[in-house]
């Protein structure tokens, strides 16, 4: 309890709103990105992750003009704080959806991240920008029949695991190529 969970998230033109979920989590406090094998997520939790019907709710965020059904996923303010000046700038011209091409392609990353020892570091680090990238370029060339497409597509993942398996694939070759770089530390 409660059955709904709250959060601020980043708006068109930057204005923060406060997105609803179905709460999947036992306690959200301390990290802000949860993978697929987090002890915090509970059992129903886990289910309503993998199927996205967590997010539901966000529906009425549709209904009330602060999200559209296909548009660039809103992000914490304490993600978009890590983006480039450039891809900030960029991501306030839309507004946010519930699905779109680059989070079909992203689909995975809770599962993708579990297999790694540090995967807020590595999702803030790693897949946050690439993502924004994604959305970014996926939108400013988007239309009607692109949105229609994710749309269907979207709906194909509530019925199959294979848009899933193949976003894991994807993002476990970004991981692990990342994962095997030479970092440099201060």
């Amino acid at each position: 309890r409660p059955i709904l969970h709250r959060e601020t998230r980043i708006g068109r033109e930057g204005r923060p709103f406060c997105l609803i979920k179905f709460r999947t989590m036992r306690n959200c406090a301390g990290a802000t990105v949860a993978a697929d094998d987090d002890p915090r997520i509970h059992r129903l939790g886990r289910h309503l992750r993998r199927s996205h019907l967590d997010e539901l709710p966000q529906l009425w965020h549709v209904l009330r003009g602060q999200m559209s059904l296909v548009g660039p996923r809103p992000y914490k303010p304490e993600h978009f704080a890590l983006l480039s000046l450039e891809q900030q700038h960029e991501l306030r011209q839309f507004r946010p959806g519930m699905t779109s091409e680059a989070g079909l392609e992203f689909l995975a990353e809770d599962a993708s991240l579990a297999a790694y020892p540090e995967p807020e570091t590595l999702y803030l680090n790693v897949l946050l920008p690439r993502k924004a990238q994604r959305q970014i370029r996926d939108f400013k060339a988007q239309g009607m029949i692109a949105d229609l497409r994710v749309l269907g597509r979207t709906l194909t993942v509530l019925f199959s695991s294979r848009l899933r398996m193949r976003s894991q694939v994807c993002l476990r070759q970004i991981l692990d190529q990342e994962s095997r770089r030479p970092h440099c530390r201060d």
